[in-house]
């Protein structure tokens, strides 16, 4: 607090007397970590080393770690502690996405006090939404466009699954097959090979699912209609 005085009379002698206070001003202490799910507030509570007569006003550093400027406010935050008050809390935003992702953390600090704030993701691991049908002629492969439900953070491998129609193992690979779609990206591609033969047949399909997602795929034959070629006499 600051100097204090009084004064001291009898009579028409007087002074002043003066208190000079021998506590030093109040620094934060300890800073308790904190963790919010992404879009809410990590709101961390601290301490006060002691209190002040008079309000105070503190400074916390923000310092990235697995989370970055596109996961919370960075700036860093001004609190004032009201005169007499030894405890106070520090609220940082965090910013809401669609991504798929680790729990993420950034460190606050204010002198020699520190703690770590933890973000929760609240996103589901993405997974196939849309399948497009798709054709192709014999001996090429079809090719089916997918999307995701979200983005992940990370490399997401998926698996379709083939199954005949009237397409069967003599027309295409039946193997199921995997994909992994790059981190970020919500759409890719599955390529299906075909078998060229010389029958001529109609045009033959088989599916392809992955989750609840689904398409058909459509075999188009190219041959022609047999026609009599030798006549023996």
């Amino acid at each position: 607090e600051e100097t204090a005085n009084f004064r001291i009379a009898t009579g028409a002698a007087s002074a002043t007397g003066t208190i000079i206070d021998n506590n030093n001003a109040p620094t934060v202490a300890t800073i308790t970590p904190a963790s919010a799910t992404e879009g809410s507030n990590v709101v961390f509570n601290f301490t006060l080393s002691n209190p002040s007569a008079v309000d105070t006003t503190y400074t916390f550093v923000l310092t990235n770690g697995t989370a970055g400027s596109a996961d919370y406010t960075t700036t860093d935050v001004t609190v004032t502690v009201p005169a007499g008050a030894t405890t106070g809390t520090v609220s940082v935003p965090t910013t809401v996405d669609a991504i798929d992702e680790v729990t993420e953390n950034f460190s606050i600090a204010s002198g020699a006090a520190s703690a770590t704030g933890t973000i929760i993701d609240n996103n589901n691991a993405p997974t196939v939404a849309t399948i497009a049908p798709a054709s192709a002629t014999e001996g090429s492969n079809v090719v089916f466009n997918f999307t995701l439900s979200n983005p992940s953070a990370v490399d997401t491998t998926y698996t379709f699954v083939l199954t005949n129609g009237t397409a069967g193992s003599a027309d295409y690979t039946t193997t199921d097959v995997t994909v992994t779609v790059p981190a970020g990206a919500t759409t890719g591609t599955v390529s299906v090979p075909t078998t060229t033969d010389a029958i001529d047949e109609v045009n033959e399909n088989f599916s392809i699912a992955s989750g609840a997602a689904s398409a058909t795929g459509t075999i188009i034959d190219n041959n022609n209609a047999p026609t009599v070629a030798t006549i023996t006499p």
